[in-house]
């Protein structure tokens, strides 16, 4: 078990834990571009945000490359989506992109 002081529950702690113990990349907000919401029949609500993300250095992260033939294209904007539970708790729907 690679953080056995973190109780396996405490999400918000292990995340925390991964960006500051464990060497992932953890990115910063940079803009929230836009934001969507939806109230679900369950009583739960969806954000829908379409976010730019800061790299390490302080610039905007891209993912993709600028004109390799065949290569996915640059992508500088992020979809997440948070959900309010009918009990109050917020849940993050999405993972962070990926950046070998």
């Amino acid at each position: 078990m690679p953080n056995p002081e973190i109780d396996p529950g405490d999400r918000a702690a292990l995340l925390r834990n991964a960006c500051e113990v464990n060497g992932f990349r953890c990115l910063h907000l940079r803009e929230v571009v836009s934001a969507r919401t939806r109230l679900g029949p369950d009583g739960s609500y969806d954000v829908h945000l379409l976010v730019q993300l800061t790299h390490e250095y302080g610039g905007l992260f891209i993912t993709g490359s600028y004109a390799s033939a065949g290569a996915p294209p640059q992508q500088t904007e992020f979809l997440f989506t948070v959900r309010l539970l009918a009990d109050g708790r917020f849940q993050v729907l999405d993972l962070p992109p990926y950046a070998p």
